[in-house]
């Protein structure tokens, strides 16, 4: 495991327990609206910006993974005329818990340019464009 890999997963471990902090005590008292701590967007961005940096030098499965442990859900479509898009935009139903979700799962939406001919390069697309949006990630 390169050393990029091993300081975003640092990184998110060190956020999983300010945001199992802010859920412990969220639960605790329901009557009361508990502040997701500073902390947890502070090191979502700062793990937004190892990705990106150092994209080229991460697996594909490692990127998309960890943006799902920031909140995100990336979808990997592909087209049947070689092209893929990842899009993270859409609705359809949520699981919980060990349920899987049959049959049709909704709709992603996407844009002509989000179509490229690798994953990676529709990765690229998807967590570049999306810059503005995941430094207020929540």
């Amino acid at each position: 495991m390169n050393e990029e890999i091993l300081a975003i997963n640092e990184k998110i471990a060190k956020r999983k327990i300010f945001c199992d902090q802010h859920e412990e005590a969220a639960s605790k008292d329901i009557e009361i609206e508990v502040q997701i701590p500073n902390e947890v967007f502070e090191i979502g961005n700062d793990i937004y910006k190892d990705l990106r940096q150092h994209f080229d030098n991460l697996p594909v499965d490692f990127i998309i993974e960890t943006t799902t442990k920031l909140g995100a859900a990336p979808n990997v479509l592909y087209d049947d005329n070689g092209h893929f898009c990842i899009g993270g935009d859409g609705f359809g139903p949520v699981a919980s818990g060990d349920h899987k979700i049959e049959g049709m799962v909704g709709g992603i939406l996407v844009e002509s340019k989000m179509w490229k001919p690798t994953i990676r390069e529709a990765l690229r697309v998807y967590l570049f464009s999306n810059e503005d949006s995941e430094e207020n990630n929540e």
